[in-house]
């Protein structure tokens, strides 16, 4: 007599592998909302299954590789932050028209400019004069 052991869990991980990244290639990130399915697979719920297996110290180093390549974040929050921060940034540049400007150096103007700078680009009736005095 002989068994044919069937190793599912393996099975089950390699195709929600496949899964997220089918998922990838076509949204172009690993973000999957916890709800989403493909198909039959709850990857929303694969997805979070990973994260909690990477935080427990269950996940083997070859599957957290083989998840960070196709663009895994591990903390749900960090990548929402992340995100967050990106856009805030690009909303700042749209709305200022320029690209942020260095931190000050010492010995410069508040911006980053050094004083002869700002007496250049100011009218000619408002050099030498402080409002208020």
């Amino acid at each position: 007599m002989s068994f044919n052991v069937i190793d599912t869990e393996r099975q089950d991980w390699a195709r929600g592998w496949a899964k997220l990244k089918d998922f990838v290639e076509r949204e172009g990130h690993a973000r999957v909302p916890y709800e989403h399915k493909e198909g039959a697979c709850s990857l929303g719920t694969w997805v979070a299954e990973q994260r909690r297996a990477y935080g427990a110290g269950q996940m083997n180093g070859r599957r957290a590789a083989r998840l960070e390549k196709l663009g895994m974040a591990w903390s749900a929050a960090d990548a929402r932050f992340q995100e967050n921060l990106a856009a805030a940034r690009a909303r700042w540049q749209y709305a200022s028209g320029c690209p942020p400007r260095p931190r000050s150096q010492p010995g410069t103007g508040s911006r980053g400019r050094t004083t002869a700078h700002s007496l250049s680009v100011m009218p000619e009736g408002y050099r030498g004069t402080r409002s208020g005095r």
